[in-house]
């Protein structure tokens, strides 16, 4: 059933056409599992991370805010903000009820100030509909704002020890090595493979080690540009071991102003805007902020097109006076 869901939720995508593995040679052999999960929970016995969110008596706000947090931000970020973003707001019921210019405030530093909104909304359904008790059910958590399948998969499994499959850029990009003969560091098999594999290779009752310790060997040794085969525990049993090259990889295009993403000016402003003390400007300061004497109309244009675009995400907030008009972080 679960799988079922999986497969209706995530769009297929394949970066490099290769041939299916053999599952039952590869993944379905008893010996081929046990060996794979004995060198992983080995390794990870004596060399797991440790993070503020990782408990022998997990906290599930506590896995929730990290799981929001970590969909676009370094661990490393993460771990020096979550302390204090859990000092302003200690429990989901004091997050359910921050406003919007609270919860843009405490989410600097974190990138995609949306998903700070979306974390926010997220905790007043769960108050007003699961009486404070977030959801232990991956069904459930997918239709949360902000949860996708991996957050609702990560948020079962390194909360309450369901033991589902949890598949993230880490072990997506692990399985793809371990069981294909991969030579580009940008190859990946498709997403609905990784959760097929997944489910094959879920450990009875540990899923919740198995993937923290696959995403920590992913972070650490089977990176994105150039693994690390030498030192990686999983090297010895990876058909891609020692023969993966780095090439450039060709950006998805995006929407420019100066040769720059209309997301990062997004940022400056917003952050502009937190740094002010009334967390308040003219919209001609902000102009002269960002471009300084070298704005054209275009520049203005595009100013008042960012703007409205954020007014729309209710990130701030427009007022008009006889002489100007006054940008605010939205109450």
């Amino acid at each position: 059933m679960f799988l079922h869901q999986i497969s209706q939720i995530i769009v297929t995508k394949t970066t490099a056409i290769m041939p299916m593995i053999n599952m039952k040679k590869n993944v379905l052999s008893r010996h081929r599992r046990y060996s794979l999960h004995k060198t992983v929970f080995d390794w990870f016995t004596h060399n797991q991370k440790k993070l503020p969110w990782r408990s022998e008596t997990p906290d599930p706000y506590i896995v929730l805010l990290s799981e929001i947090m970590l969909q676009q931000t370094q661990t490393s970020r993460i771990a020096e903000k979550l302390p204090h973003f859990l000092h302003q707001f200690p429990t989901l019921q004091s997050l359910a009820q921050a406003s919007n210019k609270q919860i843009i405030l405490a989410w600097q530093g974190m990138g995609y100030n949306n998903r700070a909104l979306r974390l926010r909304d997220c905790a007043k359904i769960i108050v007003e509909n699961y009486h404070g008790v977030i959801p232990d059910d991956v069904e459930t958590l997918r239709t949360l704002p902000g949860i996708g399948a991996y957050t609702a998969s990560a948020i079962a499994s390194f909360a309450y020890f369901h033991n589902v499959p949890v598949v993230d850029v880490n072990i997506r990009r692990i399985f793809s090595r371990l069981l294909h003969k991969v030579t580009n560091n940008h190859d990946t098999i498709s997403e609905k493979e990784s959760w097929e594999i997944a489910m094959k290779l879920l450990p009875d009752n540990q899923g919740h080690i198995w993937h923290q310790a696959l995403m920590d060997i992913g972070s650490l040794f089977c990176t994105a540009r150039l693994p690390r085969c030498l030192e990686c525990p999983l090297s010895s049993d990876c058909q891609s071991a020692f023969t993966i090259i780095e090439s450039k990889k060709t950006a998805k295009p995006e929407p420019l102003h100066r040769s720059v993403p209309h997301r990062i000016w997004r940022g400056k402003i917003i952050e502009l805007l937190r740094k002010s003390p009334n967390h308040s400007e003219d919209e001609k300061t902000i102009l002269h902020a960002l471009f300084q004497e070298n704005q054209t109309n275009i520049d203005i244009d595009f100013l008042h097109f960012i703007l409205q675009k954020l007014e729309l995400n209710n990130l701030i907030e427009l007022n008009k006076s006889p002489h100007a008009i006054i940008v605010s972080l939205k109450e």
